[in-house]
């Protein structure tokens, strides 16, 4: 699931190729440097047709995926059973998915959320917030002076935050993770499969997955905990510059600027497409 303090896994500044990638469900899609959308996996609904321009940001929710455009603007395609596609007019410049509801930081700093609010999920506190991440039934903000506030689904205290300062903050299925300013990652939520009991160390970024959670360490190194059916806690060796839990698979952007997935593969959502030479 979607992912860092910017809603999505951006790392530093890096050489033609993809600068930031995004875990969904069945699906995942990536923003190459020069702005283009490219996404792979299931196409039941669309979801891995985006639409072209060039974008600054990038979420996949569970049939659906919504960009921010390089004017501010954001775009959905995919499933809107529940209106998760119908994004609202306005600035923008983060967007993130979770199951059947999406949010948005707007550029002053005021949360938006649209689709399913069972939960209450899609129903934001006033901000300001520095960051937005979206779980499957719950949502979480980093307020501008460092707190984290959630909202929506709170079984298994998923949106009870602790206290302190973090950076980034990465809500997932049952569990919430956030890196402290110290660069110590903190997760709360389902302790099941040890989705909730990150290493210690220092990490740059974090993502809380499904039943997984993996981080980018000051060595970027990836580490990931939790289950690991299907090798979706099982990263490659290599230097990464972000990663994104997804359901049942995780993608990560190497320092070369190409994409590498582990986990289930059975709708290709593993398999991304290669660079253009």
């Amino acid at each position: 699931m979607v992912l860092v303090a910017t809603g999505v896994d951006v790392g530093p500044a890096l050489p033609p190729g993809f600068a930031a990638v995004n875990a969904g469900y069945v699906h995942s899609c990536a923003v190459r440097v020069a702005g283009a959308l490219v996404c792979w996996g299931d196409d039941d609904f669309g979801q891995v047709s985006p639409p072209t321009g060039e974008f600054v940001d990038v979420a996949t929710g569970y049939w659906h995926a919504c960009a921010v455009r390089r004017d501010s603007t954001i775009t959905c395609w995919g499933s809107d059973e529940q209106g998760q596609a119908s994004a609202p007019h306005g600035e923008f410049a983060t967007v993130t998915a979770g199951k059947w509801h999406t949010c948005a930081l707007r550029t002053d700093g005021a949360a938006a959320c649209w689709g399913w609010d069972a939960h209450g999920e899609a129903s934001p506190p006033p901000g300001p917030f520095a960051a937005l991440e979206a779980g499957a039934y719950h949502t979480c903000g980093i307020r501008r002076g460092g707190s984290v506030d959630c909202w929506g689904s709170n079984s298994n205290r998923r949106a009870t935050p602790p206290d302190g300062e973090f950076v980034a903050v990465s809500a997932g299925d049952a569990h919430t993770c956030a890196l402290r300013t110290d660069e110590s990652v903190a997760c709360w939520g389902a302790a099941t499969f040890a989705r909730a009991a990150p290493p210690a160390g220092r990490f740059t970024i974090v993502s809380a997955g499904d039943v997984h959670s993996c981080a980018v360490d000051v060595t970027r190194r990836v580490r990931c905990w939790g289950h690991g059916y299907d090798g979706r806690a099982a990263p490659p060796d290599g230097e990464f510059v972000a990663v994104s839990a997804g359901y049942w698979h995780t993608c990560g952007v190497r320092v070369d600027g190409t994409v590498t997935c582990w986990g289930d593969d059975t709708a290709g959502q593993s398999s991304p497409p290669m660079l253009d030479t």
